[in-house]
């Protein structure tokens, strides 16, 4: 009856040593899976964190060049304003020239009429 009792013992420890080493096992599998899934996702992550830098050095670029496109278009529209200001000074200048210009000639005509009328009357 002991002998019953130490082999039902036995059984039930051994019964219950393979359930643990079965979970033992299950658990290991579990970790050994819940860590390839944890490189893996951080294997993603850098290869998405090399990406967004990629993008961000990208934008980055571009806002320099549009920066360095709009100051070259706030140079090159002050130089259109200067030089259509010396234009507008041109113009005015030569306006004044021309209307000095037809005045003395008007003044000159007088005088050749005058002097000719003159002389008419001698």
């Amino acid at each position: 009856a002991d002998q019953k009792r130490i082999k039902s013992a036995i059984d039930e420890v051994e019964m219950s040593n393979d359930l643990a080493s079965k979970q033992l096992k299950k658990l290991t599998a579990q970790k050994e899976e819940s860590l390839m899934s944890a490189d893996v996702l951080k294997l993603e992550v850098k290869r998405l964190r090399e990406k967004l830098n990629a993008k961000a050095d990208e934008v980055f670029g571009l806002e320099n060049r549009k920066f360095q496109l709009q100051m070259s278009m706030d140079e090159r529209q002050q130089e259109i304003k200067v030089h259509s200001e010396v234009l507008k000074a041109q113009h005015k200048a030569a306006e004044d020239e021309r209307h000095l210009a037809a005045r003395q000639k008007t003044d000159r005509l007088r005088k050749v009429e005058k002097l000719s009328n003159k002389y008419d009357i001698i």
